[in-house]
């Protein structure tokens, strides 16, 4: 049962079994869950739909992870984020890694187990909505935000995101 207070959830990946896998198991726990194929199709789904919880994927065709996590944290910040990847890194940064300094509030390595998600949707539920502790301190432990955001663009995610 779902006990987190997050009840609709919007999966952005363009894996579509993993995606649709993934749906039916959040239905299965009584969750309302949305799926978009890329951060473009999400962006225009939360326009037209309440969603408490995004969950992206890093790599994507058309609009990656990365740069929908800056999209989402301007235009909805109060929206709960989790950014999944297989791993990738950049210049020595892991994408994940960057993913929450961007703004995703908890970040999952894939393969996981089914369990491991919906501790990760538990879990959010203790956090007061919004951008993760260390946006709002302004550190992310290795790199300060805004430095890691002045320095985000189009060629760094050529690397990180696609």
């Amino acid at each position: 049962m779902n006990r987190s207070g997050i009840k609709t959830i919007l999966i952005i990946d363009d894996d579509a079994p993993l995606a649709s896998g993934i749906q039916k198991l959040l239905v299965r726990n009584a969750y309302v869950v949305h799926v978009a194929r890329n951060g473009r199709a999400g962006l225009a789904l939360l326009e037209s739909e309440p969603v408490d919880l995004v969950i992206t994927d890093i790599f994507m065709e058309e609009m990656e992870g990365l740069e929908t996590i800056l999209a989402i944290r301007r235009l909805f910040p109060g929206i709960r984020l989790v950014a999944m990847s297989g791993g990738s890194t950049l210049v020595g940064l892991d994408c994940l890694d960057l993913a929450q300094a961007l703004g995703a509030e908890k970040v999952l390595r894939k393969p996981f187990a089914f369990d491991v998600l919906v501790d990760t949707i538990q879990k959010l539920k203790l956090a007061p909505p919004g951008l993760p502790a260390a946006m709002l301190a302004g550190r992310t432990g290795m790199h300060d935000s805004a430095q890691v955001r002045a320095g985000f663009d189009d060629t760094a995610m050529g690397g990180c995101g696609r």
